[in-house]
């Protein structure tokens, strides 16, 4: 069935205990967080039996920009600005649900900032950098790894775009 959301432009719900209860507490994440920079339009969300799979949009419509997570109870993935994550559930172990929303919150709470490498109209490189609360979280390079010698690619045929993004998320307690 669809259900209105505020933070989705289209959710589907499974009639579940599992779907529903998946439904609440990702809804829960987003109302405290009240992601400002989040395109509630293009993004959706799907709660089935025991899947859920979330789609969230940037506003800023860049390709890196965008996060993609899914679960269930055993598993998950999440691609999101720094990169993927994946979520395994071990023997005797909670399932992975809080563990996924635990880094949903740091996502829509993080800075990334990006640096493009342009050569001859080409994108050669990216390097997206993730922060929370000054705290650097990691870098992600896509692209080539490092750049030629400048003797080889003189740094004058090369353009620079550098481009800052969040979520505007904040934590509750700020």
């Amino acid at each position: 069935m669809k259900v209105p959301s505020d933070w989705f432009g289209t959710v589907s719900l499974a009639d579940t205990a599992f779907a529903s209860a998946a439904f609440e507490k990702v809804d829960q994440v987003l109302d405290a967080l009240q992601p400002t920079e989040l395109d509630q339009l293009r993004s959706f969300a799907g709660f089935a039996d025991a899947h859920v799979q979330i789609n969230l949009h940037h506003i800023s419509g860049r390709d890196w920009s965008d996060v993609d997570l899914h679960y269930t109870e055993d598993s998950g993935g999440m691609f999101n600005p720094l990169g993927h994550e994946e979520y395994y559930r071990l023997a005797g172990e909670p399932a992975v649900e809080q563990d996924a929303l635990d880094d949903l919150t740091v996502v829509l709470t993080s800075i990334y900032t990006s640096e493009e490498t342009w050569w001859r109209g080409r994108r050669i490189r990216t390097v997206v950098r993730q922060t929370n609360g000054g705290e650097d979280l990691g870098t992600s390079v896509a692209g080539w790894p490092l750049l030629p010698p400048r003797w080889l690619l003189p740094r004058d045929q090369l353009t620079t775009r550098r481009h800052t993004l969040s979520y505007g998320g904040h934590a509750a307690s700020e």
